[in-house]
């Protein structure tokens, strides 16, 4: 398959999807179509209806028509893969036992192994695999997908590696030097993904898709005006296209512009009301601009435009629980942080989370219970004890913040520490800790200086001279120094 989105717009295309459509309708009795039409079929379903569940209700129509087709049981295998239906493609999978010489069918297992959880042993034997292809076209072939398959299991460095030979192998195949650039992309090597990109739209001007992921590239560049030039670009292509505007929103919200960011998620969910991203991104830049009442009504419209099998299921949830936080509705808070839990009861940020909600709202056996949960369930001592402390911090009890505070170890998560047990100690009045913890968050980390205590860092003062500076106009907690 492999087509191009312009593919499924040509007459020959349009005709036979036209036939197949008649037939689900019910318009005519039967259709016959040949096993290459199925495939297109299947494949528009999936990549551009984005329809997993329709593009393998047309494989099983091929198959009935053309019931040992060993290309169709392929595609229908990965179908049931993407479905996480793994017993139906283990036992179709089975019946292929005849071609478990092919290549592409052990890719097909490896694929398998990694959707069970069986990662290590699909890795290994996708490099098997690979190691044993002695034929080009097989090699060429087996190498994109292979490729495809580590990146969706976010094995980005073994993707590259793959994809990086491949890429050199094969430079006139553009399916690999995309997935190279993506896997360019996803290892923080931007300038390289750059590069790529630039070719291939140097041969395609008019691959939107391209000009969209060069402008992502450009955003982690912190480019902010080449991508915007390459939006431009995708816009003049088809200004209707969503993820124009969402990347464009992306832009804005990197640059901390939320009004114009808040500006082109509203354009992405006027055009398809069930972008749940465009819901999701638009109700955190109403947050940021301290909206919360609206940033509360487009989470729960991203919630119900998700539904249960969203990816962004658990991260809904966590932006809303602290919306409906912070504006003291901690019933609902902690109703969403239970839907959350009840769908992963291993994430330790919901505990921590719902431990400070119910801080917040004077529940303190419950909020300990959760925080004492988070730290069971933590890979991360440090950072577990860092956020149970901060969660403490920002409900004001100072002294149970520094109880967690000074468990921490030597770590990033104990640099960025001593700024808050500053304030801690000088919203205490104990002046003698207060003055040693600034000390050490002023040369070990100034950045969390200026976090805290932004407000009364003057102008002309860096955050990391801050403590020079309150040594030097030091007379008493309740001085002119930190009345706001």
């Amino acid at each position: 398959m492999s087509n191009n989105s312009n593919d499924f717009k040509s007459p020959e295309f349009l005709e036979i999807l036209k036939q197949y459509e008649d037939m689900k309708k019910n318009k005519t009795s039967s259709c016959y179509l040949e096993v290459d039409a199925i495939l297109d079929i299947s494949e528009y379903y999936d990549t551009i209806k984005l329809n997993t569940k329709e593009a393998g209700e047309v494989l099983d129509f091929g198959l009935q028509i053309h019931s040992d087709d060993s290309e169709l049981k392929k595609y229908k295998i990965q179908n049931l893969i993407s479905q996480n239906l793994l017993d139906e493609a283990e036992k179709l999978l089975k019946t292929m036992y005849l071609e478990n010489y092919d290549p592409e069918i052990k890719l097909i297992r490896a694929a398998l192994y990694i959707q069970k959880g069986e990662k290590l042993k699909g890795i290994l034997l996708i490099e098997k695999t690979l190691e044993s292809i002695d034929d080009e076209d097989d090699e060429e072939m087996c190498s994109e997908e292979a490729g495809n398959m580590l990146l969706n299991a976010k094995e980005f460095d073994k993707a590259y590696k793959i994809l990086e030979k491949a890429n050199k192998n094969f430079p006139d195949n553009k399916s690999i030097k995309e997935l190279y650039a993506e896997a360019c992309f996803n290892t923080a090597n931007f300038s390289k993904a750059e590069t790529l990109y630039n070719e291939i739209l140097d041969d395609d001007p008019y691959d939107i898709e391209q000009w969209i992921d060069l402008a992502q590239t450009y955003i982690s560049m912190e480019d902010y005006s080449k991508a915007q030039e390459s939006l431009d670009f995708a816009s003049a292509i088809d200004e209707n296209n969503t993820e124009i505007d969402i990347t464009r929103a992306t832009c804005y919200y990197q640059q901390a512009i939320f009004d114009k960011s808040y500006e082109y998620y509203k354009k992405a969910y006027d055009k398809d009301p069930n972008n749940e991203i465009a819901f999701m991104f638009a109700s955190a830049c109403c947050m940021n601009m301290s909206r919360d009442d609206e940033a509360a009504n487009l989470i729960e419209q991203a919630i119900k435009v998700g539904g249960k099998l969203s990816p962004q299921f658990i991260n809904m949830r966590i932006q809303a629980a602290i919306i409906f936080e912070n504006l003291k509705n901690y019933d609902k808070a902690i109703s969403y942080l239970n839907e959350a839990i009840q769908e992963d009861s291993t994430v330790t940020q919901l505990y921590i989370l719902r431990g400070e909600v119910f801080i917040r709202s004077g529940n303190f056996l419950e909020g300990e219970k959760n925080f004492d949960i988070a730290i069971k369930y933590t890979d991360n001592l440090n950072e577990c004890y860092f956020h149970i402390a901060i969660a403490y911090y920002d409900s004001h009890n100072y002294n149970q913040a520094l109880s967690y505070f000074h468990l921490l170890h030597e770590s990033t998560e104990l640099d960025l520490s001593y700024a808050y047990m500053a304030n801690c100690y000088l919203q205490s009045g104990n002046t003698e800790k207060y003055l040693f913890c600034l000390q050490l968050a002023c040369s070990k980390n100034p950045e969390s200086v200026k976090n805290v205590f932004n407000e009364f860092i003057p102008e002309g003062i860096a955050p990391e001279h801050f403590y020079e500076y309150v040594r030097k106009n030091w007379n008493g907690y309740s001085n002119n120094l930190f009345k706001s």
